[in-house]
């Protein structure tokens, strides 16, 4: 069986004594604080993304992430395992 092509996904980060997380095509956008996206990052952002959009953990996820500062991450995250 084919994996799955991974799913790309956007999604700014918005400075709040922590941070908004805005997903193009979600209905919320979830806050995070400081403490956790510096110490999980990838882990919470790719957490957010499956929760707002839908989508499965036994997809693969590409996340790009532009920062306060306009930097852009691509953060590749493979799908859980079974």
């Amino acid at each position: 069986m084919e994996s799955p092509e991974p799913r790309e996904v956007r999604v700014r980060l918005i400075p709040a004594v922590g941070f908004r997380l805005e997903f193009p095509g979600a209905l919320h956008h979830p806050f995070v604080t400081e403490d956790d996206l510096s110490e999980h990052y990838e882990q919470v952002l790719a957490d957010a993304a499956r929760l707002e959009l839908f989508i499965p953990d036994c997809a693969p996820l590409v996340i790009i992430a532009t920062e306060p500062d306009e930097a852009t991450r691509r953060i590749e995250v493979p799908p859980a395992p079974t």
